[in-house]
């Protein structure tokens, strides 16, 4: 998924959109959800929570999430941290704008910086999920 991720991004979609798109290429979720990834992109559009990040926890979700209120929500939320984890141990934030820094949108050099942290993600992300899609 990481390289494939990487590659959408390049293509055109969002950084969220990416995660959603590879994860549905995999046969993960569904491919109508790549569309709730859509305002998740440039850190929630306001510069926020990083739009990768939020897409790998939308499958993350999707995949260990509940549907019933008396099911243990443990097993989602322990997956969700980890990601998170993952993510700040190479990165120390999870904010949009501080990891992307003064870059200008759109620039090269943004695009390339937001590229490599969609490939993190997407690796993270093949670390937590189960190996074939549906036995979460």
């Amino acid at each position: 998924m990481k390289a494939r991720a990487k590659e959408l991004y390049f293509e055109g979609y969002v950084c969220a959109e990416s995660i959603l798109k590879a994860a549905a290429e995999e046969g993960r979720v569904p491919e109508e959800y790549v569309r709730l990834a859509t305002g998740f992109g440039r850190g929630m559009v306001s510069g926020c929570v990083c739009g990768a990040l939020a897409g790998g926890q939308m499958v993350i979700g999707a995949t260990y999430g509940r549907t019933d209120a008396d099911q243990d929500p443990m097993v989602c939320a322990e997956k969700a941290k980890s990601l998170v984890d993952e993510f700040k141990k190479t990165h120390r934030v999870t904010c949009c704008r501080a990891l992307g820094g003064k870059l200008e949108r759109g620039s090269s050099e943004q695009k390339q910086v937001c590229s490599e942290i969609v490939e993190h993600v997407a690796g993270i992300l093949d670390g937590l999920l189960p190996e074939s899609p549906g036995s979460g």
